[in-house]
């Protein structure tokens, strides 16, 4: 399915001649020491037992360098598969793994699928990983409490460095280069300890400081990663969204588990921001990616001589937003229709080609459809109802596009659609606004919220802007929760409105950048926001112009402009010159 060779050397020989048409810079040929590696969703991942009868078929149709797989215990089946079989679910989902959880493992429990993976003969695949993930449902599949997730400071803690030096010991076994961490904090864990690096969710946290926690978080990486290189020494770990360097209330724990990962790190070990970057696409977005996680990266590390060692890399999602209600929800798998999706064949070579020379080695591919992807053979698993074809995923015109992206490309290529960062002036432009005391200037005194609004949310309250404004005003959202989801909405009859497109657009200010706008619109009570990745535009004294668009569903009756933030008890978040527009109205006018 790859193209012959004097084809792959007429798309190189076409690419620099464009390149010197328009003077524009050619990146160099991609060095094999460069790997791209990928993993699927959930049951689309193919497992140990497929990868020993199919490892041939799959080396020739996928032009990588290693897959991102899961491992299961012996006694899997007879644990979890009859209660997920009787719920509807597939035995083996892909995430649901265990060794973050009170269950302990040992290496004999684990003889079937390191023995598929060392009966497996690897060519082409010579850089593969095990998934491991943080979020623990191990309770349950199994029904037992004991094997919940466990707390940091859990006297049994230990039992997840051990369970972590067992899944390095197959991974070494099976000729492996580590272990993709996923430190996520997916919904779906069980026990008191659902999300494992947010502070402010913890049921002890008017007990147990910021500082304390993230000192045992720190011991405890350090902990598990000695573990694991001891299993492991020349072990390679991919963390993954990353090493905590970006600033997030969410994930406020997490720079600290960095931090005794690097000091439990072994000599011959290697630890890999993973460099999450799904929507990224151009080279300078990969390389200013790459310079914040090293900058911020210094900035707040505690051991910056070892945060010197670590390398980088990015994860781009091929399918982009295919699962949301969006721009690019379906998926197109008719090559009349390829340019429909965010990611063309044609400007994929382009953006894997700038993320492999911006990475120090690995660029890993996610993709949510398709069980072509992995199984060529297998029937569909939880098949999009809107994607029939998933069958046919990979088509040859990506396969080329992915063997082609070593070939040397333009630097300053430019996809066909680029995210548009609007301005208030913009909105301006747009059209009128549509939104009632946008600006906040007029409050009901009684209860102190502003005219038109409506406050929503946990924990919710309100405050006038008296110091922290943007113009002449702003509305203060906060929470008499340790944190919670605050938020602020109009609402208004979608008559005028469905079919057209609106965006909605507010300043905002606050410390962890926690703020958001969003467009509601309801069918019958049911409603679906939008999904357009919000845009910032500019910096202002700290504040920030956020943005979001949404066509309204043309059976809708209701529309809601929501203006969110999620601040932690004792902090607000400011919000301000709020515009809702129609962008058919401008282009009424313009006719």
């Amino acid at each position: 399915m790859n193209q012959p060779r004097f084809l792959r050397l007429a798309f190189t020989v076409t690419l620099v001649l464009g390149a010197l048409a328009t003077g524009a810079e050619m990146g160099p040929a991609v060095s094999p020491d460069k790997k791209l590696i990928a993993f699927a969703s959930n049951s689309h991942a193919a497992s140990p037992a497929y990868l020993r009868q199919h490892i041939g078929e799959m080396e020739q149709r996928l032009p990588l360098d290693g897959l991102i797989i899961c491992v299961y215990h012996d006694t899997w089946g007879a644990e979890a598969g009859a209660s997920l079989r009787a719920a509807g679910a597939t035995p083996k989902t892909g995430q649901e793994v265990m060794f973050f959880g009170g269950r302990r493992f040992t290496r004999d429990e684990f003889s079937k699928d390191l023995g598929d993976l060392k009966a497996t003969t690897f060519s082409k695949f010579t850089d593969n990983f095990i998934l491991l993930t943080t979020t623990e449902r191990g309770a349950y599949w199994t029904g037992k409490v004991e094997h919940s997730n466990l707390d940091w400071f859990d006297p049994g803690w230990p039992t997840i460095a051990e369970n972590g030096a067992v899944a390095a010991w197959i991974a070494r076994e099976a000729g492996f280069k580590g272990i993709f961490l996923d430190v996520e904090q997916y919904a779906g864990s069980l026990g008191a300890w659902g999300r494992p690096f947010d502070y402010r969710t913890r049921p002890d946290s008017d007990k147990r400081t910021l500082a304390e926690v993230s000192a045992q978080v720190r011991r405890r990486g350090k902990e598990w990663m000695q573990a694991v290189t001891d299993a492991y020494p020349e072990i390679t770990i991919i963390l993954y969204p990353n090493l905590g360097w970006q600033k997030s209330i969410d994930y406020e724990l997490l720079p600290y588990f960095a931090d005794g990962l690097l000091e439990g790190l072994g000599p011959r070990a290697t630890l890999v921001d993973s460099g999450a970057g799904y929507h990224l696409q151009s080279y300078r977005q990969f390389r200013d990616l790459r310079q914040q996680a090293e900058s911020q990266g210094l900035e707040r590390t505690a051991v910056p001589e070892r945060y010197k060692k670590v390398q980088y890399g990015f994860g781009l999602w091929l399918d982009y937003e295919a699962r949301h209600d969006g721009q690019f929800a379906e998926w197109r798998t008719d090559p009349k229709e390829f340019n429909e999706n965010f990611r063309p064949p044609t400007e994929l070579g382009n953006t894997l080609h700038n993320a492999l020379t911006v990475a120090d080695r690995y660029v890993w591919l996610f993709v949510w459809h398709g069980a072509a992807w992995w199984a060529p053979d297998s029937p569909p698993v939880n098949s999009c109802p809107r994607c029939p074809h998933e069958q046919g995923f990979l088509a040859p015109a990506y396969v080329d596009a992915i063997t082609n992206c070593r070939d040397p490309h333009p630097l300053e290529w430019s996809p066909t659609w680029q995210e548009k960062i609007l301005t208030p002036e913009d909105l301006d432009r747009m059209g009128r606004n549509i939104l009632a005391n946008g600006d906040f200037e007029d409050w009901i005194i009684e209860d102190l919220s502003p005219q038109g609004w409506y406050l929503g949310g946990q924990g919710p309250a309100v405050t006038r802007g008296e110091r922290t404004v943007k113009g002449a005003h702003a509305a203060g959202l906060a929470t008499v929760m340790p944190r919670g989801h605050v938020f602020l909405d109009q609402r208004m009859a979608a008559g005028a409105y469905a079919g057209k497109t609106v965006t909605l657009g507010a300043w905002a200010k606050s410390e962890y950048g926690i703020c958001h706008v969003q467009i509601l619109d309801f069918v019958a009570g049911d409603h679906k926001v939008s999904s357009t990745p919000v845009a910032y535009s500019g910096e202002e004294d700290g504040w920030q112009f956020l943005t979001t668009s949404k066509t309204i569903r043309k059976d809708a009756d209701r529309i809601v402009f929501r203006l969110g933030a999620g601040p932690i008890r004792g902090q607000t978040a400011y919000l301000a010159g709020a515009m809702a527009v129609v962008a058919e109205d401008q282009d009424a006018a313009e006719k």
